[in-house]
Protein backbone atom coordinates (compact mmCIF):
# COMPACT_ATOMS: atom_id res chain seq x y z
CA UNK A 1 0.00 0.00 0.00
CA UNK A 2 2.04 3.19 -1.37
CA UNK A 3 1.21 6.87 0.54
CA UNK A 4 0.80 9.71 -0.98
CA UNK A 5 1.46 13.79 -0.22
CA UNK A 6 -1.07 16.14 -0.96
CA UNK A 7 -0.65 19.75 -1.96
CA UNK A 8 0.06 20.73 1.70
CA UNK A 9 2.53 18.19 2.13
CA UNK A 10 0.99 15.80 4.18
CA UNK A 11 1.24 12.03 4.13
CA UNK A 12 -2.08 10.14 3.28
CA UNK A 13 -2.62 6.34 2.81
CA UNK A 14 -5.50 5.75 0.39
CA UNK A 15 -8.68 3.98 1.28
CA UNK A 16 -8.78 0.72 2.49
CA UNK A 17 -11.44 -1.66 2.82
CA UNK A 18 -12.24 -3.78 6.38
CA UNK A 19 -10.00 -6.62 5.65
CA UNK A 20 -6.95 -4.64 4.37
CA UNK A 21 -7.37 -2.00 7.31
CA UNK A 22 -7.31 -5.35 9.65
CA UNK A 23 -4.37 -6.86 7.87
CA UNK A 24 -2.75 -3.10 8.47
CA UNK A 25 -3.27 -2.91 12.34
CA UNK A 26 -2.16 -6.24 12.55
CA UNK A 27 1.29 -5.75 10.96
CA UNK A 28 1.37 -2.40 12.57
CA UNK A 29 0.76 -3.62 15.99
CA UNK A 30 0.87 -7.60 16.12
CA UNK A 31 -0.33 -7.37 19.77
CA UNK A 32 -3.22 -5.11 19.59
CA UNK A 33 -6.24 -7.43 20.45
CA UNK A 34 -9.54 -7.38 18.92
CA UNK A 35 -12.43 -4.95 20.35
CA UNK A 36 -14.31 -7.43 22.38
CA UNK A 37 -17.49 -5.71 23.74
CA UNK A 38 -18.13 -6.08 28.06
CA UNK A 39 -20.89 -6.74 30.01
CA UNK A 40 -23.40 -4.26 31.59
CA UNK A 41 -22.10 -5.44 35.20
CA UNK A 42 -18.81 -5.13 34.15
CA UNK A 43 -19.39 -1.60 33.16
CA UNK A 44 -21.28 -0.84 36.68
CA UNK A 45 -18.06 -2.13 38.12
CA UNK A 46 -15.70 -0.07 36.48
CA UNK A 47 -17.85 3.22 37.16
CA UNK A 48 -18.66 2.10 40.39
CA UNK A 49 -16.49 4.02 43.49
CA UNK A 50 -13.09 2.14 44.94
CA UNK A 51 -14.04 0.32 48.04
CA UNK A 52 -13.54 1.98 51.12
CA UNK A 53 -10.75 1.62 53.61
CA UNK A 54 -11.37 0.53 56.95
CA UNK A 55 -10.10 4.04 58.27
CA UNK A 56 -12.98 5.97 56.26
CA UNK A 57 -15.44 3.22 57.50
CA UNK A 58 -14.44 3.49 60.94
CA UNK A 59 -14.26 7.50 60.48
CA UNK A 60 -18.05 6.96 59.10
CA UNK A 61 -19.49 4.89 62.14
CA UNK A 62 -17.59 7.43 64.73
CA UNK A 63 -19.43 9.98 62.80
CA UNK A 64 -22.72 8.30 63.58
CA UNK A 65 -21.75 7.50 67.53
CA UNK A 66 -20.93 11.06 67.87
CA UNK A 67 -24.44 12.15 66.39
CA UNK A 68 -25.93 9.90 68.80
CA UNK A 69 -23.65 10.66 71.89
CA UNK A 70 -24.68 14.30 71.12
CA UNK A 71 -28.63 13.65 71.42
CA UNK A 72 -27.90 11.67 74.94
CA UNK A 73 -25.47 15.01 75.88
CA UNK A 74 -28.40 17.34 75.14
CA UNK A 75 -30.86 15.17 76.66
CA UNK A 76 -29.27 14.59 79.88
CA UNK A 77 -28.48 18.27 80.04
CA UNK A 78 -31.69 19.06 79.64
CA UNK A 79 -32.91 16.27 82.42
CA UNK A 80 -30.08 17.97 84.54
CA UNK A 81 -31.15 21.42 84.11
CA UNK A 82 -34.61 20.95 85.10
CA UNK A 83 -33.25 19.19 88.33
CA UNK A 84 -31.44 21.61 89.32
CA UNK A 85 -33.32 24.23 88.17
CA UNK A 86 -35.88 22.50 90.78
CA UNK A 87 -33.89 23.01 94.04
CA UNK A 88 -34.57 25.61 96.27
CA UNK A 89 -30.59 26.53 96.06
CA UNK A 90 -30.35 26.73 92.73
CA UNK A 91 -28.97 29.80 90.81
CA UNK A 92 -32.03 32.11 89.27
CA UNK A 93 -30.51 32.40 85.98
CA UNK A 94 -30.82 28.60 85.96
CA UNK A 95 -34.68 28.65 87.29
CA UNK A 96 -34.84 31.39 84.52
CA UNK A 97 -33.35 29.33 81.58
CA UNK A 98 -35.36 26.08 82.44
CA UNK A 99 -38.89 28.55 82.66
CA UNK A 100 -37.85 29.45 78.86
CA UNK A 101 -36.86 26.12 77.98
CA UNK A 102 -40.52 25.06 78.67
CA UNK A 103 -41.95 28.27 77.24
CA UNK A 104 -40.69 27.06 74.45
CA UNK A 105 -41.31 23.27 74.22
CA UNK A 106 -44.93 24.69 74.63
CA UNK A 107 -45.09 26.37 71.86
CA UNK A 108 -43.78 23.73 69.80
CA UNK A 109 -46.54 22.36 66.58
CA UNK A 110 -47.27 18.90 67.33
Amino acid sequence: MKKFKDKNNQVHAPEMNEVEGLAFLEKAQPNLKPFTPITEQEATDLLAPPPKTQAELNAKFNAIVDTELKQVDLASMREVRAWVASQPSAPQFLKDLEAEAVAKRATRKP
